[in-house]
């Protein structure tokens, strides 16, 4: 089965200082659908530091709601 979205998630870095920059992005996963990639996302927001989105991979927009 095809899948339609990719969530796409930062790589978090803390500096010593308290502020977080990030170093690249990472491909967190790839879903069937838009509502397993809403959970996706809030199983794994912590660990991407809140830099998250969801690409419709067959339009290659980002997905607003």
């Amino acid at each position: 089965m095809k899948e339609n979205y990719v969530v796409i998630g930062g790589n978090p870095f803390r500096c010593y200082t308290g502020t977080v920059t990030y170093t690249g992005l990472s491909v967190v996963g790839k879903t069937n659908t838009l509502k397993q990639a809403e959970k996706l996302i809030r199983r794994k927001y912590d660990n991407y530091g809140g830099l998250m989105i969801i690409v419709d991979l067959n339009t290659g927009e980002a997905v607003y709601e």
